[in-house]
């Protein structure tokens, strides 16, 4: 199952390769910050990454290809919606930002990882195969950004 989800995603990508999109973000949550627009103007097989820009900042950000594998390997061990946790530094250990963040320290032995989870998260559902919601976060009982995979 998560090969077939894996090549469904980057399949999404290829066919979607400069196209503008629009995060899923702003769809479904109303609070906050308004997620920028973004285009995928890379997919190189070599390099095992995508590169993302932001329409209205201009910046660019290299996505590696295990990100989302991670993520789908991630998510497909829970059932319910997992917080995304999106910050510069992690700490919520079930959180698909920690996740990537955890995994990217091992690789590159950097101290602070990069925030992904949100961009990562923003492909897998306009790739049709997660889905976003709001849970409550335990800690402090506010009600924060979650994804899980859909269930076909």
């Amino acid at each position: 199952m998560i090969n077939i989800l894996t090549e469904r995603v980057f399949d999404f990508m290829r066919e979607n390769l400069n196209k503008t999109l629009e995060s899923p973000r702003s769809l479904v949550f109303k609070k906050g910050r308004r997620p920028q627009t973004f285009r995928i103007v890379e997919f190189d097989d070599t390099k095992q990454r995508i590169k993302i820009e932001f329409q209205e900042s201009g910046t660019k950000l290299p996505l590696e290809f295990w990100r989302f594998e991670l993520a789908i390997e991630f998510l497909s061990q829970r059932r319910e919606f997992v917080r995304i946790g999106a910050s510069l530094d992690a700490q919520d250990k079930n959180s698909l930002e920690w996740v990537l963040q955890k995994h990217e320290k091992e690789l590159y032995g950097r101290r602070t990882g990069t925030k992904t989870a949100p961009h990562v998260g923003d492909i897998l559902v306009l790739a049709g195969v997660a889905e976003y919601d709001e849970i409550k976060n335990p800690k402090t009982g506010r009600m924060t950004q979650a994804i899980r995979l859909k269930t076909e």
